[in-house]
């Protein structure tokens, strides 16, 4: 793993309310007023740290309202990575990199994340338009895809069909001179599992890789690996316990529901350690409303 640390900023996700989207928008634009005092008060941040930032979707109505900000941003602070969600072709990437540049954004770089089928299809043509633009890495998003293939449960990553995904999309990446930045892990406390994750992702990869880290224990694992240069044996994944649907949807639906108090759109349960994005509470409400749909209709 080549790559520095950089801390990414999320204008995206982590700025909603799952429970009464009619708050989002007002929620994000609360959430880029404090990043833009944020410069404000403590520009040395930016200035001793690389700090990207995540974006909402091109195709989403606070596109707009992020570019303004960024632009306000780049003014006062550095800015790193800009990176852009929902990529699903290549002229997508080519419509970021406009309105930056229409726009006067200074970053460092643009990185896209491929997260739909639709995006996974047009690989290729996007690997090959990041490379034209002189662009090095592709993100996969694997929460995002789930979601969008209408998954539940979402496959974990010690799954064959987690890497049956993750693989060809490696393979396309690097036969056009891409480098990959891996989907979040999002299991919080157990470090055997990240090790065991990098070891596969070093076995896969025939080029250097990246990997987006959730917390301070995954980015000071990459950090030691990437350092040390360290070569992980690839070890056998446990075998793997199927997931009940409902139990695991209920338990969702419950715990995001209590995290929504303290004004958070994921949640981190003690009972297990486990990040929980919330695509995950979309897909559990979405599978819960189609289970009782179908039971009512029997």
């Amino acid at each position: 793993m080549p790559f520095d640390r950089e801390i990414v900023l999320d204008f995206e996700d982590t700025l909603q309310d799952l429970l009464f989207p009619e708050n989002t928008a007002r929620i994000k634009n609360q959430g880029r007023l404090f990043f833009l005092e944020l410069a404000k008060i403590a520009p040395e941040l930016f200035k001793n740290h690389r700090i990207g930032i995540r974006i909402n979707s091109l195709k989403s109505s606070e596109f707009k309202h992020d570019l303004k900000c960024l632009v306000e941003l780049s003014k006062k602070v550095p800015l790193g990575c800009i990176i852009g969600p929902k990529t699903e072709s290549s002229a997508d990437v080519q419509r970021y990199l406009f309105h930056l540049k229409e726009s006067r954004v200074q970053y460092r770089e643009f990185l896209p994340i491929v997260e739909t089928r639709k995006g996974v299809s047009k690989l290729s043509s996007i690997a090959k338009t990041i490379k034209e633009n002189g662009l090095k890495y592709i993100i996969y998003g694997h929460a995002d895809y789930s979601l969008g293939a209408g998954h539940w449960p979402f496959f974990e990553q010690n799954q064959l069909e987690f890497w049956e995904i993750v693989s060809p999309f490696i393979q396309t990446l690097e036969q056009a001179g891409i480098q990959y930045i891996h989907t979040p892990i999002f299991d919080f406390t157990n470090q055997n599992f990240i090790e065991q994750i990098i070891g596969k992702l070093q076995s896969v990869c025939q080029k250097p890789f990246g990997m987006i880290a959730l917390n301070a224990m995954q980015a000071a694992i990459c950090d030691l690996i990437r350092k040390s240069k360290t070569k992980i044996k690839e070890k056998p994944f446990d075998s793997f316990d199927p997931i009940d649907p409902i139990s695991s949807a209920l338990f969702v639906k419950t715990t995001i529901e209590k995290t929504y108090r303290r004004k958070k759109g994921f949640a981190i349960p003690t009972l297990n350690g486990k990040f929980i994005a919330p695509h995950m509470y979309e897909a559990a409400i979405r599978f819960l409303v189609e289970k009782k749909t179908l039971e009512t209709s029997k």
